[in-house]
């Protein structure tokens, strides 16, 4: 199989953080957020819950700059092609 496109999401250390107002999941799903990017939670909601992920940190979050992003996409595109059908990729 020749696949045409592939979807490939990544992050950083302690950027999606639970209680983060832009949406978060928690394991297994097992708190339904409130809200979506069009319509957000109410302003407070999920104040508490986002300053523990913060204060559980071990180091500080990690940004991804602008000028990096396309360097790490270039990166792991050839990583990709150099590896062949994998699934756990």
């Amino acid at each position: 199989m020749d696949p045409q496109w592939f979807h490939i999401t990544a992050h950083t250390y302690g950027a999606w953080l639970h209680g983060d107002p832009k949406s978060f999941r928690t394991r297994h799903h097992r708190e339904q957020f409130v809200g979506d990017y069009q319509n957000p939670p109410p302003p407070g909601m999920y104040d508490q819950k986002l300053a523990r992920s913060k204060a559980l940190l071990k180091q500080r979050p990690v940004l991804l700059g602008a000028k990096w992003r396309p360097i790490v996409v270039r990166r792991r595109r050839t990583s990709r092609l150099n590896s062949g059908p994998s699934s756990s990729s």
